[in-house]
């Protein structure tokens, strides 16, 4: 009887405190934020950030399935870069470019298997680590 007793009073005890926490909890104030000014617009980028290249090397297309549709996509595996300046860079020797825009696709095929020397920027591509070679000319 007695341990009935004793189990009871630590039930009605816990019960209690926890609605006197509950009750602390949905009584407090939500700390005031301090006021601040409005944030700042950011900044406009370019419409395609990049690096002015000329790249030589081997173009190479292959077809690939997206959303139901066979769409041929062009790289080009570099073997020679330079910037804008005419250093050489080196970074990108023996890597895989993807070539676009979309619309360049039928000027660009005319070089598939072939070595073509084309300007443009390189920009990151959608995928993370890859590069694309957006063209603007192509010869």
């Amino acid at each position: 009887m007695k341990t009935k007793i004793a189990l009871m009073m630590v039930l009605a005890l816990a019960v209690a405190l926890s609605g006197i926490a509950y009750a602390a909890d949905t009584a407090a104030p939500a700390p005031a934020k301090p006021a601040t000014a409005a944030p700042a617009a950011p900044a406009a980028k370019p419409a395609h950030e990049g690096v002015e290249a000329t790249v030589k090397g081997t173009v190479a297309g292959k077809t690939v399935n997206r959303k139901g549709k066979e769409v041929k996509m062009y790289e080009i595996t570099v073997a020679e870069a330079k910037g804008a300046d005419g250093k050489a860079i080196d970074g990108l020797k023996g890597q895989a470019l993807r070539l676009g825009p979309k619309d360049k696709a039928e000027e660009i095929g005319k070089f598939d298997g072939k070595t073509a020397e084309i300007s443009g920027k390189i920009v990151e591509g959608k995928k993370a680590g890859t590069k694309m070679l957006r063209v603007e000319t192509i010869k």
